[in-house]
């Protein structure tokens, strides 16, 4: 079985947890507990410790926010204990080869223009020449997988794009969908024609 650098050699009840002897790509073998590998583990330490010594590395850059850009793309594919570990490396996202460098990934994508993040376009892709792009907030919102998408009138936009189109709150137009509104009568129907109708009642 592998497990990202890690191959499994064997397997053994020890201190009543169940381990896999693993051998690293480094070359280095020891036992890993195989809730750790299910997890997400990927290495034996070896890739963590290259994150370390790039942070530390003087190239001139550590305090910039391109350096922070690279930095937590890389914690966010391959360390587990960050918090959005679960919706990067967690679901297969991984970094390309050449962008483990941080000198490579600035020549290929230049600086953080100021205010922008890193994003990816498709989000089913890996980080990687290509498939990244820098974009304002906004952009990045917008382009997260777990967007609710809408479409209308032959455009499809997210609920929060419509909410902004139709002078609409986010809330109020989730919740209108929420209640069985039809496309249509959620979008164009205004706030104020709402609100008189509830007062009615």
């Amino acid at each position: 079985m592998q497990f990202g650098q890690l191959t499994v050699l064997d397997t053994n009840l020890i201190n009543g947890r169940r381990q896999a002897l693993c051998r690293c790509a480094c070359g280095t073998s020891k036992w890993i507990r195989i809730d750790a590998l299910k997890q997400g583990q990927l290495s034996c330490g070896c890739i963590a410790r290259k994150l370390s010594s790039d942070r530390l590395r003087t190239h001139g850059m550590s305090s910039t926010s391109s350096f922070r850009a690279w930095n937590a793309m890389m914690n966010r594919c391959y360390r587990p204990a960050q918090a959005h570990y679960g919706r990067y490396g967690g679901r297969g996202i991984r970094v390309c080869d050449r962008w483990h460098s941080f000198e490579n990934f600035i020549e290929d994508m230049g600086l953080t223009p100021i205010g922008f993040q890193l994003d990816r376009i498709n989000n089913a892709g890996d980080y990687e020449p290509g498939n990244c792009r820098w974009v304002t907030p906004l952009m990045n919102s917008n382009n997260r997988r777990d967007n609710v998408r809408i479409e209308y009138g032959g455009t499809t936009m997210t609920l929060a794009e419509w909410a902004r189109v139709k002078k609409l709150t986010y809330h109020t137009l989730f919740l209108r969908l929420k209640r069985g509104w039809s496309i249509e009568r959620a979008l164009t129907t205004k706030m104020r024609e709402e609100r008189a109708k509830a007062k009615a009642a």
